[in-house]
């Protein structure tokens, strides 16, 4: 195997320990907050800038096709698939894109998580 081979395998290895992190990660904070806050309930986590707030969403972003859940788990299986097949390929070529690429395939795979086992997708943050 040549140095550069090695260099992307271990590359595409970082890649996917990172998004598997984020993705527990994600559904660990999300198991928190259903366990321990009522549907609706706030947190401040800065000020009056950012809290911590118990939602449930059907939807898209903002509750957007609120009634198409089929189609938007549809949607989310093919992104986390463009970007799992887009972050392995790119690992090793651009060490740039490693972190953007796993922290966003990280989210969307904690999102298809809930969409799959909740039917609804858990949201957490409220930046005001």
């Amino acid at each position: 195997m040549s140095e550069a081979q090695a260099c992307g395998g271990r590359a595409a290895r970082r890649f996917l320990a990172l998004a598997l992190v984020v993705a527990l990660a994600d559904q660990g904070l999300k198991l928190l907050i259903v366990s321990r806050m009522a549907a609706g309930e706030s947190r401040p986590l800065l000020g009056s800038v950012l809290s911590l707030t118990r939602q449930s969403n059907p939807g898209a972003a903002f509750g957007l096709f609120s009634g198409a859940g089929v189609v938007l788990t549809a949607v989310g299986a093919a992104l986390v698939a463009l970007l799992l097949i887009w972050g392995l390929r790119s690992a090793g070529k651009h060490p740039e894109f490693l972190w953007p690429v796993a922290l966003l395939l990280g989210r969307a795979l904690g999102n298809l998580i809930d969409r799959l086992f909740r039917g609804r997708v858990v949201d957490y943050l409220d930046l005001h």
